[in-house]
Formats: structure tokens, sequence, C-alpha cells
């Protein structure tokens, strides 16, 4: 049976085909006629185009006896086009074939007309939706002769880059003549679909920075930001969540971000701000991740991670005694208590093993230590546990004695190992004293007496180390430098001993001048590695062997004439310490008067220390006279101060010879 589906487009015949088993490959006619349908009264568009109906062909199943083909139901649908009738102006327009892609593929469709035009007909080809596709031509020309000749159209649709899917969009046929029937048609529309290339995009999160420090000068804020790795037609709204690690401090400002639709980077603002603490650890993770809407059914991003990096430097661990120093025994305290502290807090446990080792002066069996661990909490800052350090009793005196208390600091972040601290103990026994002894204490200058004393030095005690005294004798009262020489000038006394060893000696130098006796100061320095008292100076005595000088007058001439005159001078028998000092004088011995002699204006005669002979100048005149007479006499002496004691000189005597001749004058 054959049949229209629409018959008021289109009428077939005949209404049925028979075949026989003779002529079943021989192939029957079915003629296809249109029906004018007359146009609707005021319709301006009475032709949209071509009617599409469908012939179908389907078996009489009552009239055949061929199982096979009673099995049949429906034969393959025909399609044909009615064209309307010569009354009926408008566009006829194809089906679109093929399709537009973004790729570059084009759809096609053709454009004729339905009637035959008075004029030409210029019909423009415009894309409505220039972002998915364009058509060309730009326009067709239909001329009375050709306007039943089919011009084609091609659809080209448009690369975008944009994530949009497949797009419908139209192009537009708008007729345009001198012909009244198709100037005032209304424009058709052609719909093409443009094949999306684009992939759905990615969205990806960004940190900037992706590492902020904790406070201070440097970035202390990160700003998220998210980008879509191509464009997409629909926006894309993400919700931002952080999540901390551990120990990690920090505040979120803003949850959303949103990108545009046509657009690849957000909007919005989404921050996290480190918070500052004094506590030593490793640097911070934040975890950034977010949710995701939109965007035609983009995928949540891949979470990131922001640094907060840590600016508290590793702490130090600082050893402490207490008390620092120790005594050996007695009421005293013995023991000192180890502790640690950080100078700032770390986030993880500190342990600190400690040791004490023998220093300066030590040796093991002079102090105990008890316990070696001590811990510092995570977040603390100091120690917990006991170590002590307690000192061990001797009798020896010695030196105090060092400790070295020294430690190794474990820390899972790093940790500054502390400086070794020292512990003394305090020695309790008493340092000795040093005394310097002279044997004799008195000394001659020369002669068969002693001329030499021995120097030694003793302790009051044993000491455990050595002592070295360094001897020196100094010139002290009515001495000087030459008066004495020092033979040696180091004594020792060994670790234990009270005396020392060595020789130093002080010899007495004679000399020829009366004196008194000397003093020689002989003191010393005391060195000794525990400390000791520097020994009082002692007192040497060089006894003067020497008498007190005489004093002897003497004139430069023993007898003068009237007139002249002779000069006193003064000597010691032999030098004195002491300056002597004489006082002359001249007395006339009868018949002489004092008229016949005088002494110059100088009467003093002076004897330097160490010297002997006199200075100054002291003179005796003899006076002229023109009297006849027997020589005279006049005797010189002086009184005498100082040389230790002197006694006055004797007298001597000068004669004044007469110069006068007897006679008688007429």
């Amino acid at each position: 049976a054959v049949a229209s589906t629409n018959t008021a487009e289109g009428t077939v015949s005949p209404a049925s085909l028979t075949f026989t088993a003779g002529d079943w490959n021989t192939a029957q006619t079915v003629t296809v006629t249109g029906v004018d349908d007359a146009p609707t009264p005021g319709d301006p568009n009475p032709a949209a185009g071509n009617r599409n109906y469908t012939v179908t062909l389907t078996v009489n199943t009552g009239n055949t006896a061929d199982a096979i083909y009673d099995a049949l139901t429906a034969l393959t649908a025909v399609t044909v086009y009615a064209v309307n009738a010569d009354n009926e102006y408008g566009l006829a327009v194809s089906q679109v074939a093929g399709m537009a892609t973004e790729a570059g593929g084009t759809a096609t469709f053709t454009v004729a007309l339905q009637t035959r035009p008075a004029a030409d007909v210029m019909v423009a080809v415009t894309s409505q939706d220039t972002s998915e596709g364009t058509a060309s031509p730009a326009s067709l020309t239909f001329t009375t002769a050709t306007w039943n000749t089919a011009q084609p159209v091609t659809a080209r649709g448009v690369d975008d880059n944009v994530d949009d899917g497949d797009v419908a969009w139209n192009v537009r046929l708008t007729p345009s003549s001198s012909d009244t029937n198709y100037s005032g048609l209304t424009p058709v529309d052609v719909s093409v679909t443009t094949t999306d290339n684009d992939d759905l995009p990615t969205v990806a999160l960004a940190l900037s920075p992706a590492s902020i420090d904790e406070s201070g000068t440097a970035t202390t804020v990160s700003t998220v930001t998210a980008t879509l790795s191509g464009k997409s037609s629909e926006a894309v709204t993400l919700t931002v969540a952080a999540t901390p690690g551990a120990g990690t401090a920090f505040t979120q400002t803003g949850t959303t971000l949103t990108i545009a639709a046509g657009t690849t980077t957000s909007t919005g603002t989404v921050t996290l701000t480190a918070i500052d603490n004094a506590t030593d650890a490793p640097d911070h993770a934040v975890t950034v991740s977010a949710t995701a809407t939109g965007g035609r059914g983009v995928t949540a991003p891949a979470a990131m991670t922001l640094t907060i990096r840590d600016d508290d430097a590793t702490p130090t661990v600082t050893l402490a005694l207490s008390p620092t120093s120790i005594d050996e025994s007695g009421t005293a305290t013995t023991v000192s208590t180890v502790t640690a502290t950080l100078n700032r807090a770390s986030s993880a446990a500190t342990a600190i093993s400690v040791t004490a080792a023998a220093g300066a002066n030590a040796g093991a069996g002079d102090f105990t230590q008890t316990g070696t661990m001590l811990t510092i909490a995570a977040g603390a800052t100091t120690s917990t546990g006991t170590v002590t350090v307690t000192a061990a009793d001797d009798a020896t005196d010695g030196p105090n004695k060092a400790v070295t208390v020294s430690a190794t600091a474990t820390n899972a972040h790093g940790i500054t190992q502390p400086a070794a601290v020292t512990l003394t103990i305090r020695d309790d026994d008493a340092a000795p004293t040093v005394a310097l002894a002279l044997s004799p204490t008195s000394i001659d200058e020369a002669g068969t007496a002693t001329t030499v004393s021995t120097v030694t030095a003793t302790l009051d005690h044993p000491s455990s180390a050595g002592t070295t005294v360094t001897v020196t004798a100094a010139a002290g009262a009515n001495a000087g430098a030459g008066d004495f020489t020092q033979t040696g000038t180091l004594l020792t006394i060994a670790p234990g001993a009270t005396t020392s060893t060595g020789t130093v000696t002080v010899t007495a130098v004679n000399d020829a001048t009366d004196g008194p006796n000397k003093s020689v100061t002989v003191s010393g320095t005391a060195s000794n590695t525990q400390g000791i008292t520097a020994p009082t100076a002692v007192t040497l005595t060089i006894t003067d062997d020497d008498v007190t000088p005489t004093v002897t007058l003497a004139l430069s001439n023993t007898a003068v004439t009237e007139g002249g005159q002779a000069t006193v001078m003064a000597t010691l028998s032999h030098p004195s310490s002491e300056a002597v000092t004489l006082t002359v004088s001249a007395t006339a011995v009868s018949p002489a008067v004092m008229g016949d002699v005088s002494l110059s204006g100088n009467t003093t005669l002076t004897i330097a220390p160490g010297v002997t002979t006199s200075s100054g100048t002291v003179t005796v005149n003899a006076a002229d006279n023109a009297v006849d007479a027997a020589d005279k006499t006049v005797t010189v002496s002086a009184t005498a101060t100082g040389g230790r004691g002197v006694t006055a000189p004797a007298d001597v005597t000068l004669t004044i010879r007469d110069n006068d001749t007897a006679g008688v004058t007429v």
C-alpha cells in the first residue's frame, strides 16, 4: 500500500503496487502530485518554503501468502518536497546539510524563490550571532529567469575559545525588490547549530605569595585567586576553605571567588594572614582548597599549600648552677643543682644530658654527680628533672677546684647546644704563710767577724703546691747600693714541705768611711698556684767597723813676716759619713797683743761627707808695725761639729817674724 502522510501537500498514485513471483524485481512507478494550497488572505508570506511530508509503503498482509513478507511492517519512508504553485510567493529553503563547527566545519542550504518575480529580488544573508558563526555570501540575487534556481548559502562556525557547548544560531534571509510581493516579506531565519570544540576548562587556585612570614617586615598576608584553563560560557563560583596544619595559626578573610562567563581570572577577595607567636617551630602548612559550581560542570580545583615561615630563631639552651661555688665541707653549701633554660620556647620537647667532668686542680674523687637528664617540655622554657654535683672533702690545702658541667641537647626542630659552665669547689684549708729569716741578722763590714747573712723561707704549714720565693735585698737606712752584694734570688719550698731550698746570701762590702750602722731590707715575693701571701720584709744590719776620725789643722806657712799672712786648712784622718764644720780662731801669745794678728772675714772650714780635706778659706793676717821687737807667736785653734762626734783639733802655732831694725834716730 502507498500513502501520503500530508494529503494537503501532496497525493500519491497508485494506491497500491502488486509484485508477483515473476516480476518481483521489476520496478514500478509511484507518482507524487503536489496539492495547490491557496494562500490565506492577508498572509504577508504565504509560502514560507518547501513543505516536508512522508510517503509510506506498507505490506498488505491479508493478500500476501509469503510468511517472510507478512512479517514486515513498514518499508523505508520516502521524503518528498512540495512546491507551492505560482501564486504562492516566498522563499524556498532546503534542509540544512552538514554541521557548522568551531573547528571550521560548515553547514549548507539552498535558497530559491517560490514564484517568478516581477523584478529582480536581492536576498541579504546575515548571521544573527557572529560570535558563533558567519554566513556567506552576503547576498543572493534572483532574476526573472533564475528565480527558481537554488543558490547555496554556507554557514561556518566561529572558534570562540569558550566552552559553551553546541549553540544554535540563525542565518537571516531578508528579501528586497521593487516587486511589492517580495519587498514586504518577513525575513526568514534558518536555524544552524555550531558544534563546540572547547574542552571543559579546569580551575586552578593560586597563592600570592605561596610563602608568608609570621611577622616582621616580611609579607604576612597571602591572597588566594583562581583561574580557568579556558573560557566558559557559564560563571564559576568557588568557595575557598583553609585547613591549618598542626600548631598553625592564621586568619581567613573572605570565602568566595567568582570567574565571570567568558573570562579566566577570578574576582573577589580571599586572604590568609599569619598570626605571630614566640615559639620556635618548623614552618607551618595551610591546605587551601575550594569547591566549584557552574562553568558547565567544572570540577573542584586541586588544593594548594600555603607555607607560613616560622620567624623564631632556634632556641639556645643555657645551663645554670645554683650555687656556682660550693665548699669542700663544713656548714656551708656542698651541693650545687644544675638546671637548664631556653631563651625562647620550642614547639618540641628538649632533652638535655648533663655531664660533670674534673677541671682545673680537680680529680674524679673531688665530687660526685647525681642524675644526668633534664627535660624542657614543648612550649616551656625551664627544665624539669634533678641533676646535682656534690663536693668531696679532703685534708689537703690546695687551690679551689673546677668542675666543668656540660651537656648535649636534642630537639626535633633543632637546638643550639649549651655552653659549658664551671662549678667552683672552694678549698677549706687555710693558705700557708711565708716567713723570711736571716742568719745572722747582723753582720760586720770586714774583719774576722761574720760578713755574710743567709736568707731562708718557711711556711707555717705545708701546701699541696710548690712555693717560689723571689728575694730582693734593697739599701735601707744609711746604706747605699755599694754597701752590700746579693748572691742568688730564688728560694723554693716543695709541695708538702715547710722549709726552703736554694741559696740566697747578703754580703757586706767594707769601706773606710766612718758612719752609722747600715740597714738592708730583705723582702720577697711568693708565688703558689693556690695563692699565698707575700712574706713580711726583714732587716739585716751591717755594723760599721770604722772609728771616729780625728781632725788636724794645718797652716800654709808656719812663720810669716810682719805684714804677711798664712792660710788655715783642716784634714780628717779618714772620711766620715757626716760633714765636719770647723770654726777657726787666732789668739796672740804674750808679748804679742791682739792687734798683732787678725782673721779674714770667713772663719769657717767644712769637710764634706766622704772626703778628708776642708773647703773654704780662712786667712791669718800678721800686722806690720815700726817697733823693733822680738818675734811674736799666735795660737790658731778651732772648734769642730759633726763628723759623727769628732773632737776639736789640736792647736797650731804661727810665728810672726819682726822686720824692724834696732837703732837711734838723730
